[in-house]
């Protein structure tokens, strides 16, 4: 059996997250891996193939009053699900990945844990360093 080699890719939603003490902090709520890297030949002109083919996106100001609009908007969607946070640490998130945690003494920011900060992920918990302020 091949265990995947990221330690993300170990996490399980679920699983006790502690810190390096052992003091517990809550549970997998999500896991996010990275987000791809498209690399694009230095000579492609796809960016602008694509923006002379793509229409504009309809107005949807009414129809909200009209009818209830399932799904999230590709405008403004936010695939990481991410709060409101600022834009470095958002980045950051975004790029190694990362696990939310659910629990009672973790705020808004500290929910979200990069997967550059796990320590050790083992069979049914997750070991995280804490956080450089």
């Amino acid at each position: 059996m091949v265990l995947p080699s990221d330690p993300l890719e170990r996490v399980r939603t679920g699983m006790q997250v502690v810190d390096t003490t052992g003091h517990p902090l809550g549970q997998v709520a999500r896991v996010q891996l990275p987000s791809p890297r498209v690399v694009h030949p230095p000579d492609s002109d796809i960016i602008d193939e694509m923006a002379s083919v793509v229409p504009a996106p309809p107005e949807m100001s009414e129809a909200d009053a009209q009818f209830d609009i399932i799904g999230p908007s590709p405008l403004g969607h936010d695939p990481a699900g991410l709060p409101d946070l600022p834009d470095p640490w958002r980045a950051h998130l975004e790029q190694v990945g990362f696990i939310e945690v659910d629990g009672p003494d973790v705020d808004e920011v500290e929910r979200f844990v990069p997967a550059d900060h796990l320590q050790e992920v083992g069979e049914d918990r997750v070991v995280v360093r804490p956080r450089a302020t």
